[in-house]
């Protein structure tokens, strides 16, 4: 029967230089969170501030789901959460 082999032992600079191009290669996303009206949203939806991009998916919800969503905004009830992605190239 042959003996394992024993992983070659990782210095202490070896784990460092592993940790310092890990922070290197990750990339930092900044956030924030905020509430806007529907009809801030719809506006910057009109003025150009917000675009769809070419890969984002078709429309999926039914017009039954859209009529309940409307109406929901309407009553004031709270909407879901949407995600916004910002392109720093845009701004001025």
């Amino acid at each position: 029967m042959k003996a394992a082999k024993a992983a070659p032992a990782i210095s202490e600079a070896q784990v460092e230089a592993a940790e310092a191009e890990i922070v290197e290669q990750s990339k930092r996303i900044d956030f924030y969170l905020t509430e806007y009206s529907v009809e801030l949203l719809a506006k910057k939806m009109t003025d150009g501030d917000y675009v769809v991009p070419p890969y984002q998916r078709e429309f999926t919800w039914e017009d039954e789901r859209k009529s309940r969503f409307i109406e929901s905004v309407l009553m004031g009830a709270a909407d879901p959460v949407s995600l916004l992605l910002g392109d720093e190239r845009r701004q001025a």
